[in-house]
């Protein structure tokens, strides 16, 4: 629904406009960041607790009012103050003309800031269900909003107005189904460690705030680097991040193998079921990510138009990054390292790299325009990787990975040469280079079989749907 979503907003507002859209969307993401001041964390950890502690719920509900009652304050004195220095922000971005749109901002900064705390509420109480419908049928309402908001031809406004009032529902709902776990008698709670986790949690996610792609807009806005290419570069990490939507659900699935492993085997059973994710992870993204970078500019093309076409050759920069970060076990590095109690690790590879990537940025982002904050962000992707799995190597025994992860992007890598002699020989479309791709890496997975029935067993038992179609593929 979001993919939809974002097509439609791309193909609408163009190549200028989307690159104003980028800029301005920016904004209230990192002032959320500045006022979010850790509840999330607080919220997730001691509620559940409470729960349990409490059987009246007077405390829960203490912890829950008082969290509510300081994000409340905390939009309102952010929300004033982003009202009043909104003016000198886009000033020092040399883009004094986007004031025009400050009361959409700032209206976009108060819904996410609400749905922020409200959803992590609902996941913390593991109603899974109600957040999922809540999302699809904000998704829905964006979508129907959206096209009716385009039929008007509002611009840049029909885009965030859109998502405001879509968002601002979902509030009201949340609002009304959590009414019952905060209206009612209230007890105070006993002196814990609330605040100490939300410090360091709030200061974690401002030096994480040089990771993200709203910090390297930010720069590439004060450089006054082109709308059109800030634009670019706001669609290709937006497909990037897509192209792994085989990997949703898995991160808290490997933590909890993960944990439930080192519990019962130690470090023996958690390298193996280590190795075994990480080498599936790769199975399930390196065929994306390659087909991916050799064909990038025809996939941003297909979806996009042909407007964006230069978008191309950033997303192939940026898939090339996440790969290696993939190879590298990128995506479990943070929850191993938790499980074998190096949470200092994680912490100090997110703090070096915020750092580093302003740095690189500082760099690049002159020179090489966009090229050089997708490089900067996808240098500091890889050094965080490797940082963390130097670390992971002291206890665990990762050679086993090495062999897997090498089996399977060969395989991939070979599956591409009937597609680039298709592309090349014959005819370049996207849609007869993935047939081809997909025909060749399906038979060589059929005929190697490079599945284990160990690796099997691990995904079928957390993902059962999968079982039918892996076992043609298991040995």
């Amino acid at each position: 629904m979001f993919f939809a979503v974002s097509v439609l907003l791309a193909r609408y507002l163009g190549k200028q406009r989307l690159g104003i859209y980028a800029t301005i969307l920016v904004i209230p993401a990192f002032v959320r960041l500045l006022s979010s001041l850790g509840l999330e964390t607080v919220l997730n950890k001691n509620f559940p607790k409470l729960e349990v502690l409490d059987p009246t719920h007077g405390q829960g509900r203490y912890l829950l009012q008082r969290l509510l009652a300081l994000r409340a304050l905390a939009t309102a004195v952010f929300g004033f103050l982003l009202y009043s220095l909104l003016p000198f922000y886009f000033g020092l971005v040399h883009m004094p003309e986007l004031i025009a749109y400050r009361p959409a901002i700032i209206l976009y900064f108060i819904v996410i800031s609400l749905n922020s705390l409200l959803s992590t509420f609902f996941m913390t109480l593991l109603r899974y269900k109600v957040t999922s419908i809540l999302e699809t049928v904000n998704g829905i309402l964006n979508l129907v909003l959206l096209i009716v908001f385009i039929e008007l031809d509002w611009g840049v406004p029909a885009v965030l107005y859109a998502y405001i009032i879509s968002t601002a529902f979902t509030v009201g709902v949340y609002c009304v189904l959590a009414a019952p776990y905060a209206v009612g008698p209230a007890q105070k709670m006993e002196k814990d460690d609330s605040r100490h986790l939300a410090w360091v949690s709030y200061v974690v996610g401002l030096f994480s705030f040089g990771l993200m792609i709203q910090s390297d807009i930010v720069l590439m806005n004060y450089f006054a680097v082109d709308v059109v290419r800030v634009g670019y570069y706001h669609l290709a990490m937006g497909v990037g991040g897509m192209l792994g939507f085989f990997l949703t659900g898995i991160g808290p699935m490997a933590l909890s193998i993960f944990s439930e492993t080192f519990t019962q085997e130690s470090y023996a059973g958690l390298s193996r079921v280590w190795s075994q994710i990480v080498g599936f992870t790769v199975f399930c993204t390196a065929p994306i990510y390659l087909f991916a970078v050799f064909n990038a500019e025809s996939l941003i093309t297909f979806i996009y138009g042909d407007p964006f076409m230069e978008a191309g050759r950033v997303l192939s920069v940026y898939v090339v990054f996440l790969l290696l970060g993939t190879l590298m076990g990128d995506g479990f590095a943070s929850s191993t390292l938790y499980v074998i109690g190096r949470r200092d690790v994680p912490l100090r590879a997110t703090i070096e790299g915020s750092l580093l990537n302003v740095a690189l940025n500082l760099i690049l982002i002159p020179r090489y325009q966009e090229l050089g904050a997708v490089t900067a962000t996808g240098s500091v992707m890889v050094y965080m990787a490797c940082r963390q799995l130097y670390h992971i190597n002291k206890y665990l025994d990762i050679r086993a990975m090495l062999p897997l992860v090498g089996k399977y992007f060969v395989l991939a890598l070979v599956a591409l040469a009937p597609a680039e002699l298709v592309a090349r020989l014959w005819v370049d479309h996207l849609l007869l280079n993935l047939a081809a791709y997909a025909v060749t890496f399906l038979g060589l997975l059929v005929w190697v079989k490079p599945v284990s029935r160990e690796q099997s067993g691990l995904v079928t038992n957390a993902f059962p749907f999968l079982a039918r179609g892996l076992k043609y593929f298991v040995r």
